[in-house]
């Protein structure tokens, strides 16, 4: 996506401080500004904090402890 994106081929959508640097350089550029949000970023739901499969508690952990978008 972000390729293509470079490559001038359409649009794509993706939180800001992924995309900064490259705005940063003129390679990218914000459109659509009036619908972007500045609110929290992106969010896991699950049925039930009782039964958290193991799997997707070691998941919620490691996106926690990496903070892979530096929020």
């Amino acid at each position: 996506m972000l390729a293509m994106a470079l490559a001038g081929t359409g649009l794509m959508y993706g939180m800001e401080a992924t995309f900064a640097p490259y705005i940063a350089r003129g390679e990218l550029r914000p459109v659509l500004e009036d619908w972007s949000t500045m609110g929290p970023a992106y969010h896991i739901y699950y049925s039930s904090r009782r039964q958290v499969p193991t799997g997707l508690k070691l998941l919620i952990e490691l996106i926690r402890e990496l903070r892979p978008l530096g929020l």
